[in-house]
């Protein structure tokens, strides 16, 4: 009721304050139109500003993490080269360990077969004179008969020339031209 009176009662006193306030009312929506133009100017720069920084942030982050999994990568293949190095190390040692004892277990099948022949006592007789000759003419010499190789005693003093003894002190003397077969 009171709109309806005051819209039937305007006079053009109303009007002629509602026309000297309307340029004051514009300045002010201007006014606030400018405000807030700065306000969403400066928002925006902040906005700016922030999405630069976390960009800035993201790409440091990105790059330390590039250089952590980099250090990680060479860690782990360095880690694995020398693993890799140690694995082929034994293989190496394993298959030459077998090459060696497959000789020695040939070299022995072979003075077992020959220890009945002619060739086998000459190396019994000349082990023996060896060992006297180490020990003394009164040493006690001893054959196997399977093996072709001797021992010999003189006190607490012994000279063990049997084949073990003799193949194993063969393949020392063998050694680098052994080690040729694998290099």
């Amino acid at each position: 009721m009171t709109l309806t009176f005051l819209a039937r009662g305007r006079t053009g006193a109303a009007r002629s304050i509602e026309e000297a306030v309307r340029p004051v009312a514009a300045a002010l929506i201007a006014e606030a139109e400018r405000r807030a133009a700065e306000i969403a100017a400066a928002g925006a720069d902040d906005v700016r500003e922030v999405l630069d920084s976390a960009a800035r942030e993201g790409a440091r982050i990105l790059d330390e993490a590039r250089a952590e999994g980099d250090d990680a990568a060479g860690r782990t293949a360095t880690t694995l080269l020398v693993e890799a190095q140690q694995d082929a190390r034994h293989l190496i040692l394993d298959a030459r360990r077998r090459a060696y004892d497959a000789v020695r277990t040939e070299a022995l099948a072979e003075l077992t077969r020959r220890r009945r022949t002619s060739e086998a006592a000459e190396l019994r007789a000349r082990l023996a004179a060896t060992a006297r000759a180490r020990l003394g003419p009164d040493a006690t010499v001893t054959t196997g008969d399977d093996d072709c190789g001797i021992v010999a005693v003189l006190g607490d003093r012994r000279v063990d020339l049997r084949s073990p003894v003799l193949v194993d002190r063969a393949l020392r003397l063998l050694g680098p031209r052994l080690a040729e077969l694998w290099a």
